[in-house]
């Protein structure tokens, strides 16, 4: 059934599908490198005035999997309700390896952003709602390019994630890292 919600504010990490004005469904959604690709696989529309893509209602369906193959959450905004904090501590590895070791690109796990590097002057800095325990992300250049990794031993919580993509979270972490989930009184739990 769908769920009509334009009103609702986003934060920073929320993916909301609203069906809304006639036969449109909307997702606003943070950004990730595979959206625009797979929204336009769906006649998808990016619309500047209200910061998110239009589909006719036909492709509600896929949408809704587009939000779970990317964020592992539906994007009903009822959702958003039940928010909790992941700690993960990547696996230490000889040789490092996705989704913590990148050429010229910024990384994400489970669809959040957990560190980029802005281009100038190149500087690596955490993702939006991430915080780093120990360790953090690490940049070096290569002839024209450039390799971002999360290093083995680093820990890291990201803030404000659905229960919902909990599971989600535990598939891209199989084999590269250990994912724990705080309560809101744990004190790792604080952003820094």
């Amino acid at each position: 059934m769908s769920r009509a919600a334009p009103h609702l504010q986003v934060s920073e990490l929320e993916v909301i599908v609203a069906v809304a004005e006639g036969e449109s469904v909307h997702l606003r959604a943070p950004f990730h490198p595979d959206l625009a690709y797979r929204a336009r696989g769906y006649r998808g529309r990016w619309i500047p005035d209200r910061n998110a893509w239009s589909f006719e209602r036909a492709y509600e369906h896929n949408v809704r999997g587009i939000c779970m193959s990317i964020w592992g959450v539906d994007g009903y905004p009822e959702r958003f309700e039940d928010l909790c904090d992941l700690e993960i501590i990547v696996s230490a590895r000889e040789t490092p390896t996705e989704p913590f070791y990148r050429f010229n690109s910024d990384l994400y796990l489970g669809g959040r952003h957990i560190a980029g590097v802005l281009r100038k002057p190149s500087i690596v800095r955490p993702g939006k709602q991430v915080s780093y325990r120990k360790g953090g992300p690490v940049f070096h250049r290569e002839g024209c390019g450039w390799w971002l990794q999360v290093p083995g031993g680093a820990e890291f919580v990201i803030h404000q994630v659905p229960r919902m993509a909990i599971p989600y979270f535990e598939l891209c972490l199989e084999g590269h890292g250990v994912l724990r989930v705080l309560s809101p009184s744990d004190e790792r739990c604080r952003k820094e």
